[in-house]
């Protein structure tokens, strides 16, 4: 299986091309045992997804993975025939949507 583990010294990857390079990663691994890619940034997660539908890439060997800082236990996220995530834990790729919050909040204590 090919694990996609979100953590802090994983890599960034760019908007511009991270769709090219998940591609490419998980052709790369495809009849390989196991892998597992090391990223930080929340663009990884959605073109992996696309990237698996796109060029029909097996989503049973994919998951995506969060180490909990505290305990450092691993946690698995599997995907669905529909390319969904499993779920969703708190801290897993979540920075950009708790900016919207605060944003929206904001805008709302202005109205």
């Amino acid at each position: 299986m090919l694990i996609f583990k979100y953590c802090k010294d994983g890599k960034a990857y760019s908007d511009f091309t991270v769709l090219e390079k998940m591609t490419k990663i998980i052709r790369d691994h495809e009849g390989h045992k196991n892998g597992v890619i090391s990223f930080n940034t929340e663009n990884v997660v959605n073109a992996v997804r696309i990237a698996i539908i796109r060029n029909g890439f097996d989503f049973t060997n994919v998951a995506f993975a969060m180490a909990d800082v505290l305990t450092k236990d691993i946690e698995l996220i599997t995907l669905d025939e529909k390319i969904n995530l499993s779920h969703w834990p708190k801290g897993f790729c979540d920075n950009e949507q708790n900016f919207l919050r605060e944003i929206v909040s904001n805008r709302r204590k202005k109205d």
